[in-house]
């Protein structure tokens, strides 16, 4: 996290330095930030001000642009008394960062996000922990969460393999998801349900939220009876009374998809490779292992790979991060995977793909490599941010 603690007085600055030996951040003075305030403000993950709210307001207002890419603002008064959750309570973090600054300095947390003093969950929160994707966020955000605070309940369905980014240390469940009727299943399950859409049939009563990375259209592609204006006669392991206190089919128009973007590509492949045959395998692989890929949040090699071609458009491309080993890094882990002796000769570690993706998912490789057209491909899955 990117925090600039900012102070106007020596009392304040000693409470920045003294929240800052907790939530390591920069310290800069308020003259500092007037003369830099746009850089300072767009750079930012946090902007805690030490001083006065009005100041604050007054020196941020020109500066704002959407609650979905302003930093979290903090404002703390110079005896610490108060903390309060100013701007970007939910996406920025604030709300959270409030809390945990106001237990180690024992100050009141002043929060007024309407879900939250109503002990509700958000939908942008959901989102925001597991760095989702969804179309039209702001809308769904703001209609979602006004619908909890009337007392809508929404299903919710979590792939079994987020479950860890919502149950706290203490075996509960987060306070994001308060509000929400909440079911953790498989993949298979996911699946089946989104199969038994009937677009022909009445709408339900309530919006059902899938947090999945499966490939939508895979499943399409590959059901034959897949047909939003024809009844599905589909058996399933799954009481549809049960899950959606309803006889009736889903309409698609009810169907919100959240993908994950959690999962990272272990690369290796032969120098100068095809762009045109380098995405033709990645897809391939995404598709045989059923993974949407939007769930992807980066690509992963060895420094060597740094400049090549076909990773660097196909990155850009589908909008994905690059992560480049060097071979000490490398060479840590590559004796976990199956072991090249040619690929040890030419660059000086046994294999690329499956270590890199370890790396960078901390060992949770989690399907089989693929091999072909003098391709690796490897994927795994970050289980926290």
């Amino acid at each position: 996290m990117d925090i600039k603690y900012i102070y106007i007085t020596e009392k304040s600055k000693k409470l920045c330095e003294k929240i800052s030996s907790f939530f390591e951040g920069e310290i800069i003075s308020y003259s500092q930030f007037k003369n830099h305030s746009k850089k300072i403000f767009n750079n930012a993950d946090f902007l805690i001000f030490i001083m006065a709210t009005g100041i604050v307001v007054r020196s941020i207002s020109e500066l704002l642009e959407s609650k979905f890419t302003d930093p979290g603002v903090i404002v703390i008064d110079e005896l610490g008394k108060n903390t309060i959750s100013l701007l970007g309570g939910h996406i920025g973090g604030a709300n959270e960062l409030t809390l945990k600054i106001s237990k180690v300095i024992n100050s009141n947390p002043v929060i007024t996000t309407a879900t939250d003093i109503n002990n509700k969950g958000s939908f942008d929160i959901i989102v925001k922990k597991i760095n989702g994707y969804v179309d039209n966020f702001g809308e769904l955000s703001l209609e979602i969460n006004s619908g909890l605070l009337k007392g809508i309940s929404y299903k919710l369905f979590i792939q079994n393999e987020y479950k860890s980014f919502f149950i706290e240390e203490n075996g509960k469940y987060s306070n994001a998801l308060n509000g929400f009727d909440v079911e953790f299943i498989s993949k298979e399950k996911i699946e089946t349900i989104i199969l038994y859409i009937d677009k022909s049939v009445e709408f339900v009563d309530r919006k059902c939220i899938f947090i999945t990375d499966i490939d939508l259209n895979n499943i399409k592609n590959n059901n034959a009876y897949f047909n939003m204006g024809k009844n599905l006669s589909i058996n399933i392991d799954l009481k549809i009374d049960k899950c959606f206190n309803t006889g009736l089919k889903l309409c698609e128009k009810n169907i919100i998809i959240v993908i994950p973007k959690l999962n990272v590509l272990g690369i290796g492949c032969k120098r100068y490779t095809k762009a045109r045959d380098f995405e033709n395998n990645v897809i391939e692989y995404l598709v045989e292992n059923n993974i949407n890929i939007s769930s992807i949040k980066s690509i992963s090699s060895i420094d060597l790979k740094k400049d090549e071609k076909c990773i660097l458009e196909f990155a850009k491309k589908y909008n994905i991060e690059t992560h480049f080993y060097t071979k000490e890094e490398i060479s840590n882990v590559d004796s976990l995977y199956e072991k090249s002796n040619f690929v040890k000769d030419s660059i000086g570690v046994y294999s690329v793909a499956e270590p890199s993706c370890h790396i960078s998912t901390d060992g949770n490789v989690i399907s089989q490599k693929l091999k072909k057209n003098g391709i690796t491909i490897s994927i795994g899955r970050k289980l926290k941010l």
